[in-house]
């Protein structure tokens, strides 16, 4: 029975604003597999990666395998909580999520995920507007985000749901195969919508 909790965590430049982490997982793990962090695009929450439709759920996809799957929603987003601005007109305030303030949240994510599971790094999947958060956050932590020799990102442009096979940003990726069942899962989604 694959589990589901939502995982709350302070941003680290604001107290008044909590992250929301999406967590499934198995009770049996495979220590063999490092966990994962989907980030979600400039549209779509972290709930892109756990739809409530049977095969289209990319989370339960990767913990089946044994995986612990996390879905982090950036400030602003989904389940995150955002503080004072979100309670405001939106004229009163400009954008807050901007690629750095992304970056922040993913550093507290990945940290919280490392110290969590007791690993030293993680998969990190970014998927539009979170590939360049992604890419960035990778830049600057390649040691968080590595396992063993591989560096362990991948970057899943907008056009992958308009028009499979699947295509990978040449920035960062991961060498090898990709983690799960991704590509028939980015099919599957590009179908739905």
């Amino acid at each position: 029975m694959i589990e589901t909790r939502l995982l709350r965590i302070g941003a680290p430049d604001d107290p008044a604003i909590e992250l929301g982490i999406l967590e499934k997982r198995s009770p049996a793990l495979d220590v063999r597999l490092p966990p994962i962090l989907l980030l979600h695009g400039a549209t779509f929450g972290a709930r892109l990666f756990d739809l409530p439709r049977a095969g289209y759920s990319l989370m339960t996809e990767f913990a089946s395998e044994g995986r612990a799957a996390y879905a982090l929603d950036i400030r602003g987003f989904g389940s995150s909580l955002g503080g004072a601005a979100m309670a405001e007109p939106p004229f009163r305030n400009p954008p807050f999520a901007g690629v750095d303030e992304a970056v922040k949240d993913i550093s507290a994510a990945v940290d919280f995920i490392l110290k969590r599971r007791s690993v030293a790094g993680l998969d990190l999947v970014g998927f539009s507007w979170g590939t360049v958060a992604a890419a960035r956050y990778a830049g600057d932590n390649p040691d968080k985000v590595a396992f063993g020799d591989d560096l362990r990102t991948v970057h899943l442009s907008p056009e992958l749901v308009a028009a499979p096979p699947l295509v990978l940003w040449p920035t960062v990726v991961r060498q090898g195969p990709l983690p799960g069942d991704l590509e028939a899962w980015v099919i599957a989604v590009s179908h739905a919508v």
